[in-house]
């Protein structure tokens, strides 16, 4: 086994067993921000970082106090020292029919994170909003709506408490298409045209037209920013149609 963390690259790699192998008491190895901890015939400590720095470094943060003596060492204690931490927060809507429905829920998640954490520390959170879910349709497109509605949440619970560093959605409809399309209407034919365009090339190069036309007018900051630019420059729109298909349907079923 060896001293690692996945997420970093390989600096110098070693193995616990030649660590061990020399006899020292303590090893405590730098450069790598998450905690980690082996024991045996010596103890190795990765201490992590003192204080997040991103949404990548979540949950406590801080030093490690290591008490030895000539017989080796007789206590480990963790110390946090972190003054802001930063959380994910998944909220599965997957009950929810309506966008304030998932609100509330989201409120009442909130409200779970921050009564579970210290009072002392103002947490940074993220939050995902997941779930096979009716309320699909109302979210489709409404992400900054539900930003607005999550920031307003934030401020009535303090914002010196919590602040939001982004919200997104990550839901599917409840119903994928297979409903609509024993149904003889529009919808049913949307859904028909809508999966075979995903292997239309002409109507795909359309598409890119299109749409390059409103990507190259953004604003700068979004032209890193949005996921999707990339792709439609390549001319790589499957997965768009793909992903757009279950919400525009289910969001058509709603106002029809």
């Amino acid at each position: 086994m060896e001293p690692y963390n996945a997420a970093h690259a390989t600096y110098a790699p070693c193995s616990l067993d030649e660590l061990h192998a020399k006899g020292y008491h303590y090893w405590a190895l730098g450069h790598v921000h998450e905690h980690q901890i082996w024991e045996g015939a010596s103890t190795v400590i990765f201490p992590g970082n003192l204080q997040g720095r991103h949404i990548r470094e979540t949950g406590p943060r801080g030093a490690v106090m290591v008490t030895a003596d000539e017989q080796g060492i007789q206590d480990i204690q963790r110390l946090f020292v972190d003054v802001l931490r930063w959380a994910n927060l998944d909220v599965d809507v997957t009950e929810c029919k309506t966008l304030s429905e998932v609100v509330s829920r989201i409120g009442k998640a909130l409200d779970e994170l921050v009564e579970s954490s210290p009072s002392t520390i103002p947490l940074a959170v993220r939050v995902t909003v997941t779930g096979k879910t009716a309320a699909h349709g109302d979210l489709f497109g409404l992400e900054s709506q539900l930003r607005a509605e999550v920031l307003a949440l934030a401020v009535a619970m303090g914002a010196e408490r919590l602040w939001i560093e982004k919200v997104r959605v990550a839901t599917s409809a409840a119903d994928d298409g297979e409903a609509l399309r024993a149904r003889a209407d529009a919808l049913s034919d949307l859904q028909d045209l809508l999966q075979a365009a995903e292997s239309d090339a002409d109507f795909l190069k359309g598409l890119q037209d299109d749409l390059l036309g409103l990507v190259n007018k953004a604003p700068l900051e979004l032209q890193t920013s949005v996921p999707y630019f990339k792709a439609i420059r390549a001319g790589e729109l499957v997965d768009l149609v793909r992903e757009v298909r279950p919400g525009l349907l289910s969001h058509l079923a709603k106002v029809e």
